[in-house]
């Protein structure tokens, strides 16, 4: 389960990297601590959906490389 946790907190990275790629924004302070706030709140997202999965549905998870 922890390395399933630790796969949604990288996808989570990944989705909110490429956000801000695509808005090509300059990265002064103020965003970066948004981007960053942006990547905890996703993280909890992704571990909230995750916690009500048994084994099975845990095993079949994407898995990120």
């Amino acid at each position: 389960m922890r390395e399933v946790i630790m796969n949604a907190n990288i996808v989570a990275e990944k989705d909110v990297l490429i956000a801000a790629l695509r808005r090509r924004l300059d990265f002064d302070e103020n965003k970066i601590k948004k981007l960053q706030e942006e990547v905890e709140l996703r993280k909890m997202m992704y571990e909230n959906n995750l916690e009500g999965l048994d084994e099975n549905q845990v095993r079949d998870c994407p898995r990120v490389e």
